[in-house]
């Protein structure tokens, strides 16, 4: 069972890495902003806010941070869905 727990652990924490490391692209192109105005602007918001400059070693950690987040839910899915009641 503990591989199966693995696997799907995996398979969440890489996908919300991923789904990171594309907002990181774009902020290291300059496209998020244009992205956020457009999303807020179809929730009818405007907000003020400041896009900070690319940093290497936050995009890293927030990577590592949002992988070991996503194994650790996908562990604890895993573990409910194969729970014998």
């Amino acid at each position: 069972m503990r591989g199966k727990h693995h696997s799907m652990a995996l398979a969440l924490g890489a996908t919300l890495a991923f789904i990171h490391l594309a907002w990181l692209i774009l902020v290291a192109t300059k496209l998020a902003a244009p992205l956020m105005d457009f999303i807020l602007g179809l929730h009818h918001m405007e907000l003020e806010y400041t896009m900070l400059d690319f940093d290497l070693g936050k995009a890293v950690l927030l990577l590592v941070i949002t992988f070991a987040i996503g194994y650790g839910i996908g562990w604890i899915f895993s573990l409910c869905h194969h729970c014998k009641k």
